[in-house]
């Protein structure tokens, strides 16, 4: 039973795209019929952002993509960014499901969402049945912090790279919003780091489903180094490492990702 983007909005009364949890009201679009496949947003970005995946697992998947908390359509806004941003956002994703009655999910993380959906799988592993991470590394080096400053920078000068996604960053929540979200980040991070680093590297053992692991080989957010160790402590882990590909992987190969999804779920 798919859909176009956006039409459960019209439902009303009679299906509102709406979860509540917590203090959270959380949109999300649903596509298909079949087992359940739950696909996670990163920074800045939100689930229209990977309608090509959505739409792709929607044949054989019923694909659930939500807006994150403070993101898109979700609320509340602004986006706050605390130091366990990560944790409670998996929080979030975990209440989901629960409201959906959801198990023996797959779960697709991209960046930040990627770390929250490690967050959840060790949180929920009754509902998790196979994770793919992509742009990921479960723990913060403190080399990072060398280049964490200008992480964001192009929000607050006239940098046109990448245009079209930061012309809809600016679209959705302004350029002083944009602004204020990746300073907020910076400092999440920041805080995360000099805490130790650690989001879910220290708990990889405990991850209790396969996990596929996709990062740039060139990418100095998530170096190839922090790449094997996370892969190293998980159990049933394959890492994947792009060639010739830096940060976001998704954004210079989303149809190759989309067909490695596809096959990769259908063995799990």
């Amino acid at each position: 039973m798919g859909q176009t983007w956006g039409a459960r909005a019209a439902e009303g009364a009679h299906g509102m795209p709406y979860a509540r949890v917590g203090d959270a009201d959380l949109y999300y679009d649903e596509f298909g019929a079949g087992a359940p496949v739950l696909i996670v947003h990163g920074m800045l970005t939100t689930g229209r952002n990977h309608a090509r995946p959505a739409l792709t697992l929607s044949g054989q998947y019923r694909v659930i993509v939500p807006d994150l908390r403070g993101y898109g359509r979700s609320g509340p806004r602004p986006r706050t960014f605390p130091a366990d941003f990560y944790a409670r956002d998996a929080a979030d994703m975990r209440g989901l499901l629960e409201q959906l009655g959801l198990t023996g999910v797959r779960v697709l993380g991209f960046g930040d969402g990627a770390e929250v959906a490690l967050l959840l799988a060790l949180a929920a592993p009754e509902r998790v049945r196979a994770l793919i991470a992509v742009d990921v590394s479960g723990a913060f080096s403190p080399a990072l912090l060398d280049i964490l400053p200008r992480l964001g920078a192009w929000s607050e000068t006239g940098s046109t790279d990448n245009l079209p996604r930061r012309v809809e960053a600016f679209r959705d929540y302004g350029q002083a919003g944009v602004a204020t979200m990746w300073r907020e980040w910076r400092a999440a991070v920041g805080a995360i780091i000099a805490a130790g680093g650690d989001i879910s590297l220290s708990q990889g053992a405990r991850l209790a489903c396969p996990v596929l692991l996709i990062n740039g080989a060139d990418d100095n957010v998530n170096p190839p180094a922090m790449s094997h160790a996370l892969a190293a402590a998980i159990p049933q882990a394959t890492l994947h490492l792009v060639p010739d590909v830096g940060q976001l992987v998704y954004n210079r190969q989303d149809r190759t990702l989309t067909d490695l999804a596809v096959e990769w779920f259908a063995t799990q």
